[in-house]
């Protein structure tokens, strides 16, 4: 069987992480949309974030590594905005680094076809023809 063919397999929990991401995510939206509503001036830029992290996330669904930079790229952002803003405390910033090193090590955990899911996915963007 060549390596075109072989299903690709994640482990159950990193679904699970993928998927309390995107509940982390959608609660995130309702947040940014509350501070919106409330008249925050860098509420837009909450949930612009916010969407590009939607994409990530959905992107690593999709087998595609390029979620996992777009998502390391999120919380670069968010790390630049807090601090920017004066509103980092080294807490947040703890937690942005901890989110990144546990997705990180979520997407090595090995399926059952013996192959990591940051093994399996795909580095290009364009879909390969066969």
């Amino acid at each position: 069987m060549s390596d075109n063919n072989v299903v690709k397999q994640r482990h159950g929990f990193t679904t699970f992480w993928l998927v309390l991401l995107v509940i982390g995510i959608v609660f995130g939206l309702f947040g940014a949309i509350g501070l919106a509503s409330a008249g925050v001036s860098y509420a837009f830029l909450n949930i612009a974030g916010i969407a590009f992290q939607i994409f990530a996330v959905v992107n690593l669904f999709a087998w595609k590594k390029i979620g996992f930079t777009q998502y390391m790229t999120s919380n670069l952002f968010k790390m630049w905005f807090l601090i920017f803003n004066s509103l980092a405390n080294p807490f947040a910033i703890f937690l942005l680094i901890l989110d990144a090193a546990i997705l990180w090590g979520v997407l090595q955990i090995k399926a059952e076809n013996g192959k990591t899911c940051w093994e399996q996915l795909e580095t290009s963007v364009v879909p390969k023809k066969d």
